[in-house]
């Protein structure tokens, strides 16, 4: 089954690394389709707030989340956050970049340095 974007509207995406780049994008192209955002940023403040500020023009219901998603401890928080403000949510985009070590995805663990 096939979705369009503009089947969305009203739903609940959750977007890391979405304070700018590809992220940004995203949310803007999101927004401007009517779905409820949670934006997530690792440290960039300003560039977080340059992307609210986006979001504040299509007049969506939106929540930044500061939470470095390389920490499962962090990621808990931001899907407790998540669901405080919006019940649940129903789609999820894995925007944000880590330093990546190189071996197979599946040798990986939660002592790998990451950024």
């Amino acid at each position: 089954m096939i979705l369009y974007v503009s089947e969305l509207k009203g739903k609940v995406a959750l977007i890391t690394g979405a304070s700018k780049g590809i992220g940004r994008g995203i949310a803007e192209k999101l927004a401007s389709e009517g779905l409820k955002l949670i934006l997530n940023y690792s440290s960039d403040e300003r560039a977080a707030s340059e992307t609210a500020k986006l979001m504040d023009r299509y007049g969506i219901n939106y929540q930044l989340i500061k939470a470095d998603v390389s920490s499962p401890t962090a990621i808990e928080g931001l899907y407790q956050q998540a669901l405080t403000k919006f019940g649940h949510i129903d789609i999820v985009i894995a925007n944000a970049g880590v330093e990546m070590v190189d071996k197979p995805f599946i040798d990986y663990s939660e002592k790998d340095p990451h950024s």
